[in-house]
C-alpha cells in the first residue's frame, strides 16, 4: 500500500467521525447558496456592512490597548491604526456599493486560497476516494471564480460579490456532502471483510 492511499483512508477514516456534520453543513450551504442566487444584493451589501462593522470592533480594541501604551511613539502608531479602521469601516457601512471593489478583490484572493486547498485535500484523497476529481474540480472552478473576481470581472461590484458568494456556498455545500458521502461509504467498506 503505498502512502498516498494510506493518508488518503486515514483521512476519510477520521472524516467518518464528523459524515453526519459534513452532510449538515453542506446541504445547508446548498440552501444558503440557492437562496443567495435569489438575494444577491442583500448578500452583498450585508458582507460588505458586515466587513465595516467588524474594521470598527478592531478599532474599538486597538484604542483601548492605545489608551494602555505608555511609550508615545508606539502610541501614535497605534493611533493611527485605529484612525484607518475606523475610516475604513464607516465607509463600509456608508458606502457598500463603493467599498465592493475592495470586497471582491480580497474575496478573489479568498477564493483562490480555498480552491488550492480543495485541489490538495482531492489529491491526498485520490487513494481512497472514487471521485476525487470531483472535489478536485470544484476546487478548480473556485480558483477560476477568485481569479474573475481579481481581474474585476466588467458586473456591477454588488452583483458580482452577491453571485460568487451564492456559488462558492453551492460549491462548498457540494464540497461537504460529497466528502461526508464518501467518508460514510469508506466505514462500510472498511468494516467489510477481506476477500479470502
Amino acid at each position: 500500500m503505498n502512502a498516498t492511499h494510506s493518508a488518503g483512508s486515514k483521512l476519510l477514516a477520521d472524516m467518518n467521525s464528523n459524515a453526519a456534520w459534513l452532510l449538515g453543513i453542506g446541504a445547508l450551504a446548498i440552501l444558503l447558496g440557492v437562496a443567495g442566487l435569489y438575494f444577491k444584493l442583500t448578500i452583498s451589501e450585508t458582507s460588505v456592512r458586515y466587513i465595516g462593522g467588524v474594521l470598527i470592533v478592531a478599532s474599538v480594541i486597538q484604542a483601548i490597548d492605545v489608551y494602555r501604551m505608555r511609550q508615545w511613539l508606539r502610541r501614535f502608531w497605534y493611533a493611527l491604526g485605529v484612525v484607518v479602521y475606523v475610516s475604513g469601516g464607516l465607509m463600509m457601512l456608508v458606502f457598500p456599493d463603493q467599498s465592493a471593489n475592495l470586497v471582491i478583490m480580497l474575496l478573489g484572493m479568498a477564493l483562490v486560497g480555498v480552491g488550492i486547498f480543495r485541489i490538495v485535500i482531492a489529491l491526498q484523497l485520490r487513494a481512497g476516494l472514487k471521485l476525487w476529481a470531483v472535489v478536485a474540480a470544484i476546487g478548480a472552478v473556485s480558483i477560476a471564480l477568485g481569479a474573475m473576481l481579481m481581474a474585476r470581472w466588467p458586473w456591477p461590484p454588488l452583483n458580482v460579490l452577491g453571485t460568487f458568494i451564492a456559488v462558492e456556498l453551492l460549491l462548498g455545500g457540494l464540497s461537504f456532502v460529497y466528502l461526508g458521502i464518501a467518508a460514510k461509504s469508506h466505514s462500510s467498506d472498511a468494516s467489510l471483510p477481506a476477500p479470502g
